[in-house]
């Protein structure tokens, strides 16, 4: 393995040995979500993809409702940051996504473009204040051919 793929293994080991699959019920309106607890156990994610899964090469969005991994309130007024990153090749992204709010707690991250079919590992950060998490994810799903 590359040293430069050292932090991306090692964040998947932490969440993988963390156990980080969160079971409660997908929120309203975000239906079958890609969910997890950051590696600081501050906040709860779930990912919602739009269209799901994505055309190779099409932009698509995400969905991202962040809650306190603690009581279950939606985060509000945060900073979102939403990567992917293909770690087999060592390369993210060919697109810069934007990030926003669009309701308490749900953040959109559009602009997001899979630029080529194989394992791709999303990876969310959130800061509100001091309060800072990240969770990093794989999706097992390839992207699909463009029609």
């Amino acid at each position: 393995m590359d040293w430069r793929q050292w932090p991306v293994a090692l964040a998947l080991t932490t969440l993988s040995a963390a156990g980080c699959n969160d079971t409660r019920a997908a929120p309203a309106g975000l239906a079958a979500p890609l969910r997890g607890t950051g590696e600081r156990g501050i906040y709860a994610f779930d990912l919602t993809l739009r269209p799901d899964p994505p055309a190779v090469g099409a932009f698509f969005e995400i969905l991202t409702r962040v809650r306190d991994a603690h009581t279950g309130e939606v985060v509000a007024g945060a900073i979102l940051d939403l990567d992917a990153i293909m770690t087999a090749h060592g390369h993210g992204m060919t697109s810069a996504p934007e990030h926003s709010e669009i309701e308490r707690g749900v953040y959109r991250s559009e602009g997001m473009k899979l630029h080529m079919p194989g394992r791709w590992t999303f990876v969310v950060r959130a800061r509100r204040g001091a309060a800072e998490d990240r969770l990093t994810l794989a999706y097992d799903e390839p992207p699909r051919a463009r029609r």
